[in-house]
């Protein structure tokens, strides 16, 4: 049988609407964290589905009659398709298990739904002019946010955040003219280690590993930080202290008037929409003409929240290095979490894996997203220059923080590492001897690339490894808050500030510090405080208590 391709144009345009309406709708609510090279990858993705069409229209058209019922639908059911995460997140309200197995389901009924009835032109005639208006107005509205957002009018951006305010700096006028004179200012690095408790405490819980306090003691002063012992995190919580560390103050405190949500904590606070209210330090970095790159993880990626920031992002060309981004999303993160996440696929992708593959790290897909060090040494060659340049690189490694997918020796863990966060503390600990293995290496990138660089080393937060108190939905002690806010804490300064090493450098002065060392100012430290934060999922949300009020 000869194939053909008879399709009239009107109904050819109606399905060309209907498969461009999702990546439209994508590009519309994303066009801030958008760039040419993950519009490419949208487009190739937008490609396939043509592809697909096309192939299903040759296909019905050989075997089935009324061809032009038939592959109407497939716009409409690949719209559809797309709304998977809308379906899920609606079950996931109502907190109901397996909502994600629900949600296939769901879909599969529609699909079947609509296939039963797909000779009813009233229904076809339906849909086809929802989808042809719908994505007009999602066209109108691109266009208008084209020409309103602030990431497309660079020179409009520029000419707002030039407008200092003094009041929201760390330095003053006079510091900030002396700064930008000066050829002798510093690099400055913030690496986060997520989860990470103090190297004394970790020494007391361990007793299955390898591991020698005072060699790690050593080897620490030998890549020249300072460790600081007894040292406390500001919060509890991750997004209160990353907040407080951009804050250069604790971001809120018991006297503060209680939040309902985290719109205005780390990292929403960083959405280029939000460009003439950053953080106070950002505003600084801006201020003394210091260039910030952010190497993220998947829950606070520079992509999705400002492009500007990343460290594949060029200023001069506006647009990412495609080598450093597929570097820095090794498993092309914003495609696959954020597009592809809105289907069945992501969900698919991870099951096939789970039931056919026997060990864990064939689907454990953090391994790579989650090791900030690693992205950021592969991606680092590609950045010319780096030495002396005003940079502040903030790195985040998700780890030792669950699911635990890193052995010792920092290869791939299998066995019962992503299971459960509960009482699995042999999958913390050997994330933890990976960590260590990982600054190491760090650590000798930086003093032999960019030697006098100022280098700030943290835990956001330490570790429960009994899981009580401050982790459970309500209720915590003081004795399990320290634990939590024990923490990891390590500082590489040029010897003119050693003098200002001290107990009282925690996760803010330590911040303040590097900034100040890093320009060759005097640093204004604070009296530190620990306080005790909460999650959307424990009672005490919104409220803050001081560590030196708890019983």
């Amino acid at each position: 049988m000869k194939f053909s391709f008879k399709l009239s144009l009107k109904y050819f345009v109606l399905i060309l609407f209907g498969l461009s309406l999702p990546y439209v709708e994508f590009i519309e609510r994303n066009l801030g964290q958008l760039d040419y090279v993950i519009i490419l990858d949208i487009l190739k993705l937008f490609c396939l589905s043509l592809f697909l069409f096309c192939i299903s229209y040759f296909l019905l058209n050989r075997f089935f009659k009324n061809t032009t019922y038939q592959i109407t639908i497939f716009s409409v059911l690949h719209y559809i398709f797309f709304k998977f995460s809308v379906i899920k997140n609606i079950i996931n309200k109502f907190q109901i298990s397996f909502d994600g197995e629900i949600s296939i389901i769901i879909i599969i009924i529609i699909f079947y739904f609509i296939y039963k009835i797909r000779y009813k032109s009233n229904f076809i005639h339906f849909f086809n002019l929802y989808i042809f208006f719908y994505l007009i107005f999602i066209s109108i509205t691109l266009v208008n946010n084209l020409n309103n957002i602030q990431y497309i009018s660079f020179n409009k951006k520029e000419s707002k955040i030039k407008k200092i305010n003094f009041q929201n700096l760390y330095f003053n006028k006079d510091q900030i003219s002396n700064i930008k004179k000066n050829n002798n200012n510093r690099n400055i690095y913030l690496v986060i280690f997520d989860a990470m408790t103090s190297l004394e405490e970790f020494n007391y819980q361990n007793d299955e590993l390898d591991f020698d306090l005072v060699k790690t003691y050593n080897k620490l002063q030998n890549q020249q930080l300072n460790y600081i012992k007894n040292s406390k995190s500001v919060f509890t919580t991750s997004y209160l202290t990353f907040s407080s560390i951009f804050n250069l103050n604790p971001i809120v405190n018991p006297e503060s008037k209680e939040y309902f949500d985290r719109r205005n904590f780390f990292p929403n606070v960083l959405l280029n929409k939000k460009s003439q209210d950053y953080p106070i330090l950002l505003n600084t970095l801006k201020a003394i003409d210091y260039k910030f790159k952010w190497v993220g993880t998947p829950w606070a990626d520079c992509v999705k929240y400002n492009i500007e920031f990343c460290l594949s992002y060029d200023e001069i060309t506006k647009k990412n290095n495609n080598k450093i981004y597929y570097k820095l999303n090794p498993n092309n993160n914003h495609i696959y979490n954020h597009f592809l996440g809105l289907t069945v696929i992501k969900p698919i992708i991870f099951n096939f894996r789970k039931l056919f593959f026997e060990e864990e790290k064939y689907y454990q897909w953090e391994f790579k997203t989650n090791d900030g060090v690693s992205k950021f040494l592969n991606s680092i060659k590609y950045l010319k220059n780096i030495k002396n340049n005003n940079y502040f690189f903030y790195i985040h490694h998700m780890a030792p923080h669950w699911p635990y997918v890193y052995n010792e020796n920092c290869s791939e863990r299998d066995g019962t590492s992503a299971k459960s966060i509960t009482g699995n503390f042999i999958g913390y600990k050997k994330s933890y001897i990976c960590v260590l293995k990982k600054l190491d290496k760090l650590m000798s990138y930086i003093n032999k690339n960019d030697p006098d660089a100022i280098v700030v080393v943290q835990g956001d937060h330490g570790f429960e490894f009994d899981h009580t108190g401050h982790l459970k939905q309500s209720g915590f002690s003081k004795n399990n808050a320290i634990k939590r806010l024990t923490h990891f804490n390590a500082i590489k300064i040029n010897n003119e500030c050693r003098g200002f090493i001290s107990n009282n450098i925690g996760s803010v002065n330590a911040m303040r510090l590097a900034l100040s060392c890093a320009t060759n100012q005097k640093p204004e430290l604070i009296e530190e405080k620990s306080y005790v934060g909460f999650y959307e999922t424990q009672d005490n949300f919104g409220k803050v208590f001081n560590l030196d009020n708890l019983k």
